[in-house]
């Protein structure tokens, strides 16, 4: 049977997305210091791209930089936030990124803010209100609150991106990996001693859930309505906690479950939202 290049975007999200959701599971099972990890973790995730990507790779401008550093800094936020809380309170803070996307966008674009920004806007800070009941129960307050710094610099690349001519984007990652090597490499414990099984699963978050899941990512996008993107992307926080449950033992907390629900329920909702209001718009047209 040949797929269609429909069928085969929504496959290629589908492995990206699963791909993108395992790093909560391998940054608990590590027990090297979050410099090791993330460092090596960015150097192995420069050969795939150097392979793929190739002379995509020196695509340069300034802009481009400054996604290289956002992406390095929330790679390493987002590293340091999982070993400091749970993983279900790290991927789901950060996630709240649409919420400065949304503040930002207007004022970076010149666009208004709509009656459904400011809804979704509301609704994404309850959510971040579940996550700080009670102290977060298990979670560390402080890797919470890196956690949210994540979530801003993740948003501060996303709206860098959209700025910036695509044919920089593949660069800016490559280049934030290689900034992220040259500091946490600058940070190495001098004891540092990974296990092969530790130097397997570094190899497997560089190569795999970045590099291979990046340019599954970069094919589906090309074949699939960003709508859908959008919406199968929302499956990456649900499925990061439920391999750390099974993979490691940790539970988050009753909160961050529905702290992480009124989160991602709202993206969704949002997503599908205007979606709809498109099509109809199509209609009238």
């Amino acid at each position: 049977m040949q797929l269609t290049a429909y069928q085969k975007g929504i496959g290629a999200m589908l492995i990206a997305t699963i791909l993108f959701s395992t790093s909560g599971l391998f940054v608990k099972l590590l027990e090297e210091d979050v410099y090791t990890i993330a460092g090596f973790r960015a150097l192995f995730a420069l050969f795939p791209f150097a392979i793929i990507y190739r002379r995509e790779l020196w695509n340069v401008n300034a802009q481009m930089f400054l996604s290289a550093i956002l992406y390095a800094c929330t790679c390493l936020f987002f590293v340091i936030a999982t070993k400091k809380t749970t993983a279900a309170n790290a991927i789901f803070l950060q996630f709240t990124a649409p919420l400065y996307v949304l503040i930002g966008e207007p004022l970076i674009f010149g666009l208004k803010y709509k009656k459904l920004d400011i809804l979704t806007v509301l609704a994404v800070l309850v959510g971040m209100g579940c996550f700080f009941h009670d102290d977060l129960g298990t979670g560390d307050m402080i890797g919470n609150l890196i956690a949210l710094v994540s979530g801003v610099t993740l948003a501060g690349f996303m709206l860098n991106q959209r700025k910036n001519s695509q044919q920089y984007h593949a660069s800016a990652i490559f280049w934030g990996n290689i900034l992220l090597v040259g500091f946490c490499f600058f940070f190495l414990p001098s004891d540092m001693a990974p296990s092969p099984v530790e130097w397997g699963m570094l190899l497997f978050l560089g190569v795999f859930q970045i590099g291979i899941a990046f340019s599954f990512f970069t094919f589906a996008l090309k074949r699939v309505l960003a709508v859908e993107v959008s919406l199968m992307g929302t499956l990456e926080p649900i499925l990061n906690p439920i391999w750390v449950v099974v993979g490691y033992g940790e539970f988050p907390t009753t909160w961050a479950m529905a702290g992480g629900g009124i989160i991602v329920g709202t993206l969704i909702y949002r997503t599908i939202y205007l979606s709809r209001r498109s099509a109809i718009a199509d209609e009238e047209f």
